[in-house]
């Protein structure tokens, strides 16, 4: 990933040397060449990574004939072609247009507008100087990063990389409290907030003005569905789904060198790989394609390696691997911390981490992901609650057992669905949600005729489940309400400290963000809670961290799942192509039929990382957090309580069963964190 950097002085003041500094600290993103441009108050830089065979012939900032107009960017335009044509932008001889001459077309026929009319993954810079502002666009899903500091009426900044703020005087390096307690509480992130006070995220979809007058943003583009006609065979769905997303894979082979892709075993990077494959094979390029899998030698359950050989051996592609147990995580986060400005990794970011290692390391610039693959491809599990809310109950009952009998084949781990073992547990999950809602508001005629069908249907009594519901049939249902309402329970995690949760208002923090997110189960449909996926912050954040490992290993990651074309397209589906006949996510399996592996294409199951992280954690990295546990943790202890964490540790360490995923992911939270501080 290329970067970008810039500097306005809304006073007037001119730019001296602090662009260079800006970029200087975020080299790494620019192996082919780093470049500033200044004009009085106005800075702009660039650190050029090429991954297209047009950037070869990029020096960026790009400016104008007239002058008026700069550009600087880190982009890759994929409707190249249609804006070419629209814009009549044929070149006859001489260097190939590029991507950013593209962009700036664009701003010159569209304005304000431009980026609604592109396709990709772009964040750019344009300074007009006849308007004197700067003008900002991100792409629709925030592929590509952007950060800034506005000091009103005196100063605004932007760059790929927070550090890269942070070198200038004028930016303070205060921590944002509450979105650090968010964190560490797993509550729900925000598109704008970073760690740092007055660092904002320039949030996906937007387009942002600066004049000194002040900053102006504007969303551009809102997630919507494409049309689908809803009378089409299952062969026909089937059919454009292949077609609009082997279009999504060619669009994002533009390479300079190989091309690598990331292959897990799983469904979404299988298809990625086979299809991406298939194409270069096809074209006259013919360029190699490498995978890069990680792997596991001493947890055989979370091992892929059979299934990764299926794609490896049908493809012919040049295999890669990296075993995951070969280092600790704060082996991992001293890697990461060198370039990550964020102290806020958790989860398996580690093995996004190690993969894009692995990658550079094998000489490739573009690296393939699966990412958020089952986002766009929906699993569809709430095309039962559709059945519920309609009481289609025969139908529900046909599709649980069909459900059952699918998942048992691999004894399948998908999402939650590990505890469903006969029909009458997914009717537990889901059908039992509308049968208390009916009882609570006293609907009781579709209560009686619901529990009548779903006797005829399942193998439980109808007085059981009214046993079973007799405190929502005798309280009134303003009580529920009411209840619902005044719940103050919060889970926040005893990794944190006490003291800072009240001095920073957390709790009430949380239940704001719950009372927020709670979306009533009679609107849940299968599309309904595919769009609230689409538009979370957290796949922002993914995103945003797999964007910087990329681009701290001087590679460029692609995601195919998030073009916005084939997004749009799954969001017009029909629910039964996300759920049909027991198999989740059919749509896509029946696409891949003929590209990928039965074996892959029926696979319903995924790998329980939960071992081997607890092993990364707890028995690689133990010496250091033992030392970490018994020290100072310096500034961490304003905000994890570091007696409850050496309990937690000496708990784990013994492979105590009370230690549950969920403390354990707490502990590991708090952790990084700390860890980060101690390198800051």
């Amino acid at each position: 990933m290329s970067g970008i950097a810039g500097l306005y002085y809304l006073d007037g003041r001119p730019v001296k040397d602090e662009v260079d500094r800006m970029v200087d600290v975020m080299e790494h993103r620019g192996p082919d060449g780093i470049n500033t441009w200044r004009n009085e108050a106005v800075g702009l830089g660039h650190c050029m990574l090429e991954t297209t065979p047009e950037d070869q012939h990029e020096s960026l900032p790009l400016v104008d004939r007239g002058g008026a107009l700069v550009v600087t960017a880190d982009a890759r335009i994929d409707n190249r072609d249609r804006i070419i044509k629209t814009l009549e932008l044929q070149r006859p001889k001489g260097p190939p247009i590029t991507d950013t001459e593209l962009i700036l077309a664009a701003y010159k026929q569209w304005g304000d507008d431009c980026p609604q009319h592109l396709l990709g993954a772009f964040v750019f810079a344009v300074w007009d100087g006849q308007k004197e502002r700067l003008f900002f666009a991100r792409d629709h899903f925030g592929v590509k990063q952007l950060y800034f500091y506005h000091k009103e009426k005196d100063n605004f900044s932007f760059a790929s990389e927070i550090k890269s703020l942070l070198s200038l005087p004028d930016v303070p390096e205060e921590i944002d409290e509450l979105t650090l307690g968010t964190h560490l509480a797993n509550g729900h992130l925000d598109f704008e907030k970073t760690i740092f006070q007055n660092i904002l995220r320039f949030p996906p979809g937007h387009v942002l003005t600066v004049t000194p007058s002040g900053v102006r943003r504007r969303r551009y583009w809102s997630l919507s569905a494409t049309d689908v006609p809803s009378n089409l065979t299952d062969e026909e769905y089937a059919e454009r789904f292949h077609s609009i997303f082997k279009e999504a894979v060619r669009c994002r082979l533009r390479s300079t060198r190989s091309i690598g892709s990331e292959l897990s075993g799983g469904l979404d990077s299988s298809y990625v790989t086979c299809m991406a494959h298939r194409i270069l094979r096809e074209s006259a390029e013919r360029n190699t394609l490498h995978t890069f899998s990680t792997v596991y030698d001493r947890f055989n359950e979370c091992d892929e390696r059979p299934y990764i050989q299926e794609v490896t051996k049908k493809e012919g592609v040049e295999s890669h691997y990296t075993t995951v147990e070969e280092q600790g995580i704060i082996d991992l986060l001293d890697e990461i911390y060198e370039y990550l400005d964020d102290g806020r990794v958790s989860g398996n970011h580690h093995l996004n981490w190690l993969t894009s290692r692995e990658a550079s390391r094998s000489s490739v610039r573009v690296l393939l992901t699966g990412q958020d693959g089952d986002t766009t491809v929906y699993h569809g599990w709430q095309y039962f609650l559709e059945l519920a809310r309609s009481r289609q109950w025969e139908k529900f009952a046909r599709l649980s057992n069909q459900t059952i009998r699918v998942l048992q084949r691999d004894k399948g781990v998908v999402e939650r669905q590990e505890t469903w073992k006969k029909p009458e547990d997914i009717l537990g999950s889901y059908g039992s949600v509308y049968l208390l809602r009916w009882a609570r508001e006293g609907d009781y005629g579709k209560l009686l005729s619901s529990l009548i069908e779903i006797g005829r249907h399942f193998s439980v009594s109808p007085w059981s489940i009214i046993r079973n519901m007799w405190r929502e049939l005798i309280l009134p249902a303003s009580y529920w309400e009411g209840n619902r309402k005044s719940s103050s329970h919060l889970d926040i995690p005893e990794t944190i400290d006490p003291q800072f949760v009240d001095a920073v208002g957390l709790g009430e923090h949380l239940r704001n963000q719950s009372s927020e997110s709670d979306e009533e189960p009679r609107h849940i449909t299968v599309r309904g809670a595919q769009t609230r996926m689409l538009k979370s912050a957290y796949l922002v954040s993914s995103f945003e961290k797999i964007a910087h490992y990329a681009a701290a290993t001087g590679i460029e990651a692609r995601h195919p799942f998030m073009d916005k074309r084939l997004i749009e397209f799954c969001l017009g589906l029909p629910p039964q192509q996300s759920l049909s006949n027991g198999w989740s996510r059919v749509i896509m399996r029946r696409a891949m039929k003929g590209v990928v592996p039965d074996s892959i294409r029926k696979r319903t199951e995924k790998a329980n990382l939960a071992a081997p992280f607890r092993h990364l954690l707890i028995d690689l990295s133990g010496e250091e957090i033992e030392e970490m546990l018994s020290g100072s943790m310096g500034e961490a202890e304003k905000y994890v309580d570091q007696s409850h964490l050496s309990s937690l540790y000496r708990k784990a360490k013994r492979e105590e069963t009370s230690v549950s995923q969920g403390k354990l992911q707490a502990f590991a939270n708090a952790i990084s964190l700390a860890h980060w501080f101690r390198r800051r």
